[in-house]
């Protein structure tokens, strides 16, 4: 667990990693300070909290990043989707974040990604491992924000914020890189 208490920021953030499938470190090198960066880069991000006005707590933030392998996605999938297959990401948000804001520090929830949907994925559209699970990284933490992309134009200001946060971290627009093709996610 790490925490940043960043003189530009109001608040501490922890993320919390758990690296449940070992094969991660070698495809992502470093996992755990990759995700570290990207949830700080997207929370970082004044248009992530517009949905809740008020919400960002002034004490501290705490994020829970899981990597895991492609049969844990699926039991979760399966429990709390009804889908038994695996996905590349999931979140779980943790509540209701327009109680959220002030003092305090607010859970926002957890994110958790499967290995296996990930690597093919990558392989698939032409990217770097690292590059696809930064933007599945923002994604999923865009989703523990009430942020979805069910429905226009949700979907096209999710996008705008996913493409604005990885240009931050020095990684190009995904959603040109598959020409045409759509996150079905």
């Amino acid at each position: 667990m790490t925490e940043d208490p960043s003189p530009s920021k109001p608040y501490s953030l922890k993320v919390e990693v758990n690296i449940q499938e070992p094969a991660w470190t070698e495809m992502v090198p470093p996992v755990a300070a990759l995700a570290k960066e990207v949830v700080h880069e997207t929370l970082a991000n004044k248009e992530v909290w517009h949905l809740w006005p008020g919400a960002m707590p002034t004490s501290g933030i705490e994020v829970s990043v899981c990597f895991a392998g492609n049969e844990f996605v699926q039991n979760l999938n399966q429990t709390f989707r009804d889908k038994n297959k695996p996905t590349n990401v999931l979140s779980f948000p943790n509540g209701d974040l327009s109680k959220a804001g002030g003092a305090g520090s607010l859970l926002l929830g957890d994110v958790v990604l499967a290995r296996g949907v990930v690597l093919a994925e990558a392989k698939r559209d032409g990217k770097s491992p690292v590059a696809h699970t930064s933007h599945l990284l923002v994604h999923g933490v865009l989703h523990l924000l009430g942020f979805s992309h069910d429905l226009n134009p949700d979907a096209e200001d999710m996008e705008t914020l996913e493409v604005e946060i990885l240009k931050a971290l020095g990684i190009a627009n995904p959603y040109e890189e598959i020409q045409g093709q759509r996150d079905t996610r």
